[in-house]
C-alpha cells in the first residue's frame, strides 16, 4: 500500500484506529534483531548518563565547552553527553565518584545512585483561592 492509499481503501487513519481500539498494523509481527536490542540498551544507558551528567554542576560546563569545541550548540550539553558516552564510552560521573577504579565488565548503571537525579517540578504550585 502506497502512502495515502489507506484513505482511498476506506481504512481509518492511525489515530482513528487507536481511538477505535484497532491494533497498529505497522509493527504487529515485527521481530527485533539482537543488534537493535543492544543499540536500544546502549542508547538507554547513554540517555540516563547524560541526564545525570548535565544535572551535575561540575560536569555540565565540561559538556558545554566540548559542544562549543565541536561546533555544536553549547546550549544543548545533553546531546554532547549522549554522544560522548555512546561513541567513546566516556563516563565522567564514574571518574568523579570512583576515581581511577576500573569499571567492572558487567556493571549495572542502575545500582549506582549518582546516575539518578531527582525530578524537578515545573511551574508554580497552585494555591486555592479560598484561604
Amino acid at each position: 500500500m502506497v502512502h495515502g492509499q489507506h484513505r482511498q481503501a476506506g481504512l481509518p487513519s492511525l489515530p482513528q484506529r487507536e481511538s477505535l481500539g484497532l491494533p497498529n498494523t505497522r509493527h504487529v509481527h515485527r521481530e527485533v534483531e539482537p543488534g537493535q536490542k543492544d543499540h536500544r540498551q546502549r542508547m538507554r544507558e547513554a540517555s540516563k548518563y547524560a541526564s545525570a551528567a548535565v544535572a551535575d554542576p561540575d560536569i555540565r560546563p565540561i559538556y558545554v565547552q566540548m559542544a562549543a569545541a565541536h561546533n555544536k550548540n553549547p546550549k544543548r550539553p545533553f546531546d554532547m553527553a549522549v554522544s560522548d558516552y555512546y561513541h567513546h564510552g566516556n563516563d565522567l560521573l564514574w571518574k568523579r565518584h570512583m576515581g581511577d577504579q576500573e569499571k567492572p565488565k558487567n556493571w549495572d548503571m542502575f545500582y549506582y545512585a549518582w546516575y539518578f537525579t531527582k525530578p524537578k517540578r515545573h511551574g508554580k504550585r497552585r494555591r486555592s483561592a479560598i484561604l
